[in-house]
């Protein structure tokens, strides 16, 4: 490296440039490198905040919380000048180009981590900033050891029993649990129950909530009460192929009735080891068995329009125990063969999964 500097200054030096001379860094041993920071506005509301940790500053070893304070604008350098030193101004640069009246929050100290992660937006952090919202929550651990959960979306009400927060990642980011990344051991084992309740909403306007908005609306609660951060990143995973066999499909296209009352078109029907659906797509065919085999499934079948299906397998993961283990039935995947003339193959392909940056344990109220 001494050799590389020294060549380095001479070429310089022969090109005529001024000064050209070797400085020294000081005695350090490894080098520096920012891989992730952040900052987050906390209370009264949730926001977050553009950071950047001091060069050749350590790791804070886990989130550190503190008030912030408002900065006005900055005029010249005596302005700067008058916030060095005080607590919560370490990140604060002039801006010559700042707009003045703007107040800028800034928290009294960034978050500098030591494990990498995509810098792309927080998918649950801006979450439904604007729309509407559960105005009332509580969160309590649930300790009963209880093996059944219920969650219960419905009108202003959103009611969590015994639940994990893989389910509530599940239903807010419309995902498998498989997809799912990064979350720390207490996410995974811990059950809550959550209580919440939208108030300023009347019954007409809850009706008229679509699934993103419902979506939408525990993804923010997810970032009040569990400080949830989150990104999108594809992934090549292994994933199971549909599509049609050599035979060809043994199911029959949905027909429109003639009196354009068939209110079961677009349902499905799972009882146990056999499902029945009317005037689906294969969307909702790769959606079931995705949930099925806990794997991805991509749609190759080619197949656009509404169908009725009926397929019965051997429920495998339950066991001859539960009662369900019925040895006449084939397994899924040769049910799907033998029954529909549909057949999955395994391959590997994008997947888009859900990063889990950033999620804490909640407080109690």
């Amino acid at each position: 490296m001494a050799k590389a500097n020294a060549w380095t200054r001479d070429q310089l030096a022969a090109m005529d440039c001024a000064n050209a001379h070797l400085e020294s860094w000081g005695d350090f041993g490894m080098g520096w490198r920012q891989i992730a920071t952040s900052a987050n506005m906390a209370k009264p509301d949730t926001a977050v905040l553009i950071a950047q940790a001091t060069p050749w500053s350590p790791a804070t070893r886990g989130l550190i919380t503190a008030d912030f304070i408002a900065v006005p604008y900055f005029r010249d350098e005596k302005d700067f000048d008058k916030w060095k030193g005080k607590p919560g101004a370490c990140g604060l640069r002039k801006n010559r180009r700042m707009v003045r009246r703007l107040l800028v929050f800034v928290l009294l100290a960034t978050c500098s981590r030591s494990w990498a992660r995509a810098q792309t937006p927080a998918a649950a952090t801006a979450a439904n900033s604007t729309g509407p919202n559960y105005d009332v929550a509580t969160v309590k651990v649930n300790n009963t050891g209880s093996g059944s959960s219920r969650l219960s979306i419905h009108d202003d009400m959103l009611r969590a029993t015994n639940v994990q927060l893989e389910v509530l990642l599940e239903s807010a980011f419309d995902i498998r649990r498989d997809q799912i990344v990064g979350l720390p051991h207490w996410a995974q084992v811990e059950h809550y129950d959550i209580v919440a309740k939208v108030v300023d909403m009347d019954a007409q306007q809850l009706r008229g909530l679509s699934q993103e908005q419902r979506r939408a609306m525990l993804q923010h609660l997810l970032v009040q009460w569990f400080h949830l951060q989150t990104h999108v990143e594809t992934r090549t995973l292994p994933l199971l192929k549909l599509t049609v066999t050599k035979e060809g499909i043994k199911f029959a296209e949905w027909q429109k009735p003639a009196d354009d009352q068939d209110k079961t078109k677009g349902s499905m029907n799972v009882n146990n080891e056999e499902m029945t659906a009317t005037g689906v797509g294969m969307v909702s065919l790769v959606r079931f068995l995705s949930s099925l085999t806990h794997m991805p499934v991509v749609d190759e079948t080619g197949l656009k329009g509404a169908y009725n299906l009926h397929l019965k397998w051997q429920r495998e993961e339950d066991g001859q125990a539960s009662g369900l283990h019925d040895q006449g039935l084939p397994t899924i995947y040769a049910a799907l063969t033998e029954q529909l003339g549909l057949k999955l193959a395994s391959g590997k392909g994008p997947v888009d999964v859900l990063v889990v940056d950033d999620i804490e344990q909640p407080v109690e109220n």
